[in-house]
């Protein structure tokens, strides 16, 4: 059979799963959900390092929206695309019943992904399936060199059933982070712009402070805006992190390190 009928019958097995299956029943999709989304998007949630309030886009959200959901029940704002409208139909109504509490977070819509205005995100999530993945992330490096992106590519045991040339621009696009599950898939994701949270700095790496939270002790510290660091490290034993600035060494707790913004010094 032609390659391009095996991927044909695939897309179409995969469409009615989601479509029928999934929608219908709650225990397979938590099964569904516990097998191949939930470590994997924490970790990539993790891993961009994003603003609790930032705003997101997910390419190939596809009727059953297991990294849009996940993406508003973290906090983000959340356009989800799909390029069939039929599964951008079925996932605003999915997300209706299934997430009551973060469903307004995340906007549906039907789009050609190659498309799609870029602009304004701090973050694209691009799935696995979506055939222009490539071309994407090229136009993102170029236009929107501050945006996080993330992507997914297959094992290469099932590679053959996806577009050949959506792997081969894959592999010549480098990725900050990744990693594989344990089906074989990798996540990619590729902080750009030197834009992250003191948390996630590396040692010894300077920085100048972009945005603080609301707390009364960091004037006294001298964090606040525009302020130059150096990141020291975390002391031994799980402890908080240390920064330089001028000659003081200062103690941040993780929490906080975890919400003060920094834009990475390049030499």
């Amino acid at each position: 059979m032609p390659r391009n009928h095996i991927l044909t019958n695939a897309c179409t097995t995969v469409g009615i799963f989601e479509g029928k299956l999934l929608q219908q029943s709650r225990l397979l999709r938590t099964v569904y959900d516990h097998l191949f989304y939930r470590s994997m998007i924490r970790r990539e949630i993790a891993a961009a390092d994003l603003p609790r309030d930032a705003r997101v886009l997910h390419i190939g959200a596809g009727a059953v929206p297991f990294t849009a959901a996940a993406l508003a029940k973290a906090g983000f704002q959340v356009d989800a695309v799909d390029c069939c409208r039929h599964a951008a139909d079925k996932a605003a109504q999915f997300l209706q019943q299934t997430s009551p509490d973060y469903h307004h977070r995340v906007r549906c819509s039907c789009a050609q992904g190659e498309l799609i205005n870029l602009a304004g995100y701090d973050a694209v999530w691009i799935s696995l399936h979506v055939p222009c993945a490539a071309a994407i992330i090229q136009r993102l490096h170029r236009e929107s060199p501050n945006t996080v992106v993330i992507w997914r590519s297959r094992s290469p045991l099932v590679r053959r059933m996806y577009p050949r040339t959506q792997f081969d621009a894959h592999c010549h696009i480098p990725a900050t982070r990744r990693f594989r599950r344990w089906t074989g898939n990798v996540s990619h994701i590729r902080q750009q712009g030197g834009n992250c949270s003191l948390l996630h700095l590396p040692h010894g790496q300077a920085a100048t402070i972009k945005t603080v939270p609301e707390h009364g002790d960091l004037p006294s510290m001298s964090l606040r805006a525009g302020k130059k660091i150096t990141y020291l490290g975390r002391a031994a034993f799980g402890g908080p992190c240390i920064v330089c600035i001028g000659n003081r060494r200062i103690a941040v707790c993780h929490r906080l390190a975890r919400q003060i913004r920094v834009q990475q010094e390049t030499a």
